[in-house]
């Protein structure tokens, strides 16, 4: 039998992960497939903190969200979400029929007493001009079709973020 908690913590099996699916949550149950899910290679209930090593779960995590490949933004149910970096031109060109905010960049600080301080960074602050000069010359069904070859049944569960 093996370990219950013989977790997935290669952070590069993790970030190919993500690039197989382009558009995952963090943890939250949804249309799309979840980090913490791969991780920890199971349904588990309740919060990813309750888990064995949630620390190191937390740590690979953080690791995610430094990865300037990825976009952290609340994009799937308001839900933190990872998106793979080929999927961000469709996806921008699509912003104005998504939820306002939900393509903006999640960040995380620490004040000088720990807490955490969630802030964003809007999509026109963070994505690079090349990448916004081509996201506005495309067409929203060629952004809906590129976004389908990339994830596919996106256009299915985008109309409900």
């Amino acid at each position: 039998m093996t370990d219950p908690t013989d977790y997935q913590l290669s952070r590069t099996a993790i970030r190919r992960f993500i690039a197989r699916n382009q558009i995952v949550t963090e943890s939250a149950k949804a249309a799309v497939p979840s980090v913490v899910r791969q991780i920890v290679g199971r349904d588990y209930g309740g919060t990813w903190w309750s888990l064995p090593k949630s620390s190191s779960i937390y740590n690979l995590l953080q690791q995610l969200r430094d990865d300037q490949t990825l976009l952290v933004c609340r994009l799937v149910g308001g839900k933190v979400t990872y998106v793979d970096q080929k999927s961000w031109i469709p996806l921008a060109a699509l912003s104005a029929h998504l939820p306002r905010g939900s393509l903006d960049r999640v960040v995380e600080t620490h004040t000088a007493s720990g807490a955490h301080v969630s802030g964003s960074v809007p999509l026109n602050e963070w994505l690079p001009a090349d990448a916004r000069a081509a996201a506005a010359a495309l067409q929203p069904a060629a952004a809906v079709a590129q976004l389908e070859a990339l994830v596919p049944g996106a256009a299915r569960w985008l109309t409900n973020c």
